[in-house]
């Protein structure tokens, strides 16, 4: 049975006639650059703590497995619940989480206490925060859904200029435990505020609103009927859908690459012999190239089509993950740029690829089942760096089998057919 998802255009142009809208999107931006100091300072932390504990790469690396599986089983019923109780009660305990997991690093003294603070509770923490605040950007912007999208995500890309460098020099100065707590503490007090001032427009939360149409009021009893576990289950009846199958498998295989790198530039880097402080200014070239993607790429998919923007994105990273290995230092800075408008351009696509082909009903929900794919492609990435640099010494191989795997999503991507707004 074929359902067509209804449009919200009329409840999105009432919100952008006021200046709401661009607020959600700045608080999303400064909550999302808050979220990145988790996922944006992993690489930073890798190696010293590696060093300290004399643990391998492929040890260290599970960590991320860990977190990207525990994002992958939570972010869908996360999801669901923004989908039934709105943002602001799903957005502030991850944010508490998440500084939990840096207090908990400081006092790291085993692996298993690693796995739980940088893996278990940062998960959880980061399972819900990027899905609910760009849904909740959808909702509000029609128009000019993909600028705000991209204004939105740049906070991703601020945060990783911003704190890359800044854990780098703490754990250069004070050591990664009082590095840890630093972090731990910013995320509280940049956080905790923003989180409770994002809101959904009012006729996406008004149900008894007579102008909201009757297949969203039936789409919200349903939802309200589901348990928070059973959106899971509704997982393998999206894949049956070819467009949604497509693009699951697409974000999967983009993001090995993506979280390849993410993890492992700064050990790739310093292996060169560079030194530390010079690796994480290479990621923050990554990040600042990465807000010039989520501007410019936001604006492509509405003025051209989000597939142009995804083709786009895998083909910059694709170059990127051919040109590291050279290990020519002038080329590994354009790498890290091209890297980083590709990796940019990507975060808001997913949320404006999920309501342009599958329309704004159920939309963290359904962005949380793309989030699942990526999130399978980022636990994959950063293990298959460390396992085989354990058995190669090196980071040849998973940076040439990451570039196949991101050809492989372009292919995909370039044979995927226009948007219709249905799912079986």
């Amino acid at each position: 049975m074929v359902t067509v998802l209804p449009s919200t255009k009329n409840s999105s142009a009432q919100g952008e006639a006021n200046a709401y809208p661009w607020v959600v999107a700045g608080l999303a931006a400064m909550l999302l650059f808050t979220a990145n100091a988790s996922t944006g300072t992993f690489g930073v932390f890798f190696k010293p703590i590696a060093e300290q504990f004399d643990w391998s790469r492929g040890i260290v690396s599970i960590a991320i497995v860990i977190r990207s599986l525990a994002i992958a089983i939570l972010v869908m019923p996360a999801g669901h619940l923004y989908d039934r109780y709105g943002p602001r009660g799903v957005i502030l305990p991850c944010f508490l989480l998440l500084a939990i997991g840096f207090l908990l690093t400081s006092k790291v003294a085993t692996v298993w206490h690693f796995y739980l603070a940088q893996g278990l509770i940062m998960g959880a923490g980061t399972a819900d925060p990027f899905v609910c605040l760009v849904s909740t950007i959808a909702k509000w912007h029609d128009r000019r859904r993909g600028l705000a999208l991209g204004i939105a995500s740049a906070g991703v890309g601020l945060g990783t200029v911003f704190f890359s460098p800044l854990a780098a020099s703490l754990i250069v100065t004070r050591g990664w435990e009082q590095a840890s707590v630093v972090l731990g503490l910013l995320t509280l007090v940049i956080a905790v505020p923003a989180s409770l001032f994002v809101k959904d427009p009012p006729l996406v939360r008004n149900q008894s609103d007579e102008t909201t149409s009757a297949e969203e009021m039936g789409s919200r009893r349903r939802g309200r009927n589901k348990g928070v576990f059973d959106v899971i289950r509704s997982l393998p009846h999206l894949l049956q859908n070819r467009q949604f199958s497509s693009l699951f498998a697409v974000f999967a295989l983009f993001y090995v690459g993506i979280y390849l790198v993410i993890n492992h530039l700064v050990n790739y880097v310093t292996d060169t012999g560079m030194g530390t402080l010079v690796a994480a200014t290479m990621m923050s070239v990554a990040g600042i190239a990465s807000i010039a993607g989520r501007l410019v790429m936001g604006p492509i998919s509405d003025r051209i089509s989000t597939r142009a923007d995804a083709a786009t994105c895998c083909s910059l990273v694709i170059i990127a993950l051919v040109l590291l290995p050279l290990k020519v230092e002038p080329l590994m800075w354009v790498a890290a740029a091209l890297f980083g408008v590709g990796w940019g351009g990507a975060s808001p696509l997913i949320p404006a690829i999920t309501a342009d082909y599958f329309g704004t009903n159920d939309l963290a929900t359904k962005t949380g089942a793309f989030i699942v794919a990526a999130n399978l492609g980022s636990a994959a990435g950063p293990w298959m760096g460390g396992f085989l640099f354990d058995l190669t010494n090196g980071y040849l191989w998973s940076l040439l089998l990451s570039a196949v795997m991101t050809t492989v999503g372009l292919v995909i991507v370039l044979r995927l057919s226009s948007p219709t707004r249905e799912v079986d």
